[in-house]
């Protein structure tokens, strides 16, 4: 899958020409939006939708990979939160330290930090990457315990 950051603060993710929109204001999955709690299914996309601490938080299953995308950096990771996010391989949040913390306590493969703090994020988990406009997942990408992280810039070139 495709992993493209499209404005500051929108991601969309490309598979099998099936296009998933995510921003903090709204979530849409092949034309679908996923304005409410609930669960949804759109196009062999699997998608659970959940409201905490005021934050809605979006569990996708797309090729065969589960994608969390959590528009807030303060989400308390109650037993509650913890469950409805289960195995993650996909992990995409804003980019500020607040967010570095929670993504430490979540275990994933690959962690996107967006939006203009994501130097910020990487800085304080220590990380150095390069930073690209879009990003092609592979198997490889979640084999082992590494997690990578990539970091999505308007400015960048695509990497494949």
């Amino acid at each position: 899958m495709d992993i493209t950051l499209t404005t500051p603060d929108t991601i969309e993710i490309v598979s099998e020409k099936r296009i998933i929109s995510l921003s903090p204001d709204a979530v849409v999955v092949d034309g679908l939006s996923l304005d409410m709690p609930g669960e949804y299914e759109k196009s062999e996309i699997l998608a659970s939708v959940s409201t905490f601490d005021g934050i809605r938080v979006v569990r996708l299953f797309v090729e065969s990979r589960t994608i969390v995308y959590i528009p807030g950096e303060t989400l308390e990771l109650s037993k509650e939160v913890l469950d409805f996010l289960g195995a993650i391989d996909i992990l995409i949040l804003p980019g500020t330290k607040s967010a570095a913390k929670l993504s430490e306590s979540l275990e994933t493969r690959m962690i996107i930090p967006f939006g203009e703090g994501r130097s910020v994020f990487l800085q304080t988990l220590g990380q150095t990457v390069e930073s690209v406009r879009r990003y092609r997942t592979k198997d490889a990408d979640f084999d082992g315990a590494v997690v990578r992280y990539v970091a999505l810039d308007l400015d960048a070139e695509s990497a494949s």
